[in-house]
């Protein structure tokens, strides 16, 4: 690994100061998926992101923050159901983060409403999350078989309760162990409906489904995309005061290891993640299933699989985490941390939501990109 050794840069006002760098490792080096993008996903994208506009979820400059998070290139498959899906989760995300357990639950308790009855206008004054929620059920429900949408809804109410969960951890100002904090992050990574929406047009049956070998294979996705996200996702969550709840301050704190020697704990345990993936699909593969629902099974964990990919490209191309630099830091592996942020007043309310625009916070370290992306 790379070393994460201090230097020092010039601040706004020209005075020296140290900066301190985290190591990202290359944490997909052996796996056998390749990145792929959908040719239509900039259209599409643009689309779902004019349709949440449409709500006025930010302040113009929270909004564009927004939009460099760039989900559309988060999605893949039924690309403008999958783009609505992301931008839901990211809304729900950024608004629940600033709030209290209770307030979060109230918010909560609004998707899960509009989740369970998409039919059902929304009430006056309610605030916005109700009625994107709903509207992206409506269009889910469009084109999804009855097994499709009937998962993907089941996944997103786990979600949705596991968001409270997480702010309840959080009013409690503590880092939580790890069987603790992966109780929750399992399900709050919102993973396995992302992998749900591989499903989205296909029929498999509820005992296969629910087979014990695809839960396994479920969770082992999941905790391989929380340690890649976790990792890649660090610096901007201890930046705007939410690295408590961050699978590498969790191992940090349990085993009493500093940064860099937590990043290889989890890496040592995406390596055995990995390894249980492989086989898990060798005993699906051996399962007997018919061809027409073997190859829908076959399908679908094909989709999780690259589900995988696409979250850690997808971390570097877009500029949520690393600005206009992911290229560079994936590259070197190294990336300077951000000075914690003043905390956002809790109990938020919705138009004062403020998302970092984390290409200034760079510019402050290391002055300007010096040149765009490209991948």
């Amino acid at each position: 690994m790379s070393s994460n050794r201090s230097h020092t840069s010039a601040d706004h006002k020209g005075e020296a100061r140290a900066i301190e760098y985290q190591t990202i490792p290359d944490l997909l080096r052996n796996w056998p998926w390749p990145r792929k993008i959908n040719p239509l996903y900039e259209e599409v994208s643009e689309e779902s992101n004019a349709w949440l506009r449409t709500f006025n979820p930010f302040t113009p400059k929270s909004q564009l923050s927004f939009e460099k998070g760039d989900l559309g290139r988060l999605s893949a498959m039924h690309l403008r159901v999958c783009c609505d899906l992301n931008n839901l989760f990211f809304l729900v995300d950024e608004y629940t983060d600033v709030e209290s357990a209770p307030m979060a639950s109230r918010l909560v308790d609004i998707c899960i409403d509009a989740t369970n009855d998409p039919h059902k206008s929304r009430p006056e004054g309610e605030g916005i999350l109700g009625e994107v929620t709903r509207q992206f059920w409506m269009r889910a429900e469009a084109i999804a078989t009855p097994g499709g949408l009937k998962h993907l809804r089941e996944t997103f109410l786990e979600y949705l309760k596991a968001i409270v969960a997480e702010a309840e951890s959080r009013d409690q100002g503590i880092v939580l162990d790890i069987r603790t904090f992966l109780a929750i992050r399992l399900d709050n990574v919102a993973v396995r409906p992302l992998c749900a929406m591989g499903e989205l047009l296909l029929e498999i049956p509820e005992e296969i489904f629910d087979h014990p070998l695809v839960t396994q294979l479920q969770y082992c996705m999941s905790e391989l995309i929380i340690i890649d996200n976790d990792i890649l996702s660090y610096n901007r969550e201890q930046a705007t005061g939410l690295g408590n709840f961050n699978y590498l301050t969790v191992a940090m704190h349990e085993h009493k290891l500093d940064r860099n020697g937590a990043t290889q704990w989890l890496v040592d345990r995406a390596v055995t993640l990995e390894q249980q993936y492989t086989d898990l699909l060798r005993r699906l593969d051996g399962l007997g299933i018919g061809p027409a629902q073997g190859g829908a099974l076959a399908e679908y964990y094909t989709h999780c699989g690259q589900l995988r990919r696409a979250s850690y490209a997808w971390s570097f191309e877009c500029e949520r985490y690393f600005g206009a630099r992911g290229a560079e830091f994936e590259k070197t592996g190294r990336v300077p941390i951000i000075p914690q942020q003043q905390k956002q007043q809790r109990d938020c309310k919705e138009e004062r939501v403020d998302v970092m625009l984390i290409e200034e916070e760079y510019e402050r370290l290391l002055g300007p990109a010096r040149s765009a992306k490209v991948y």
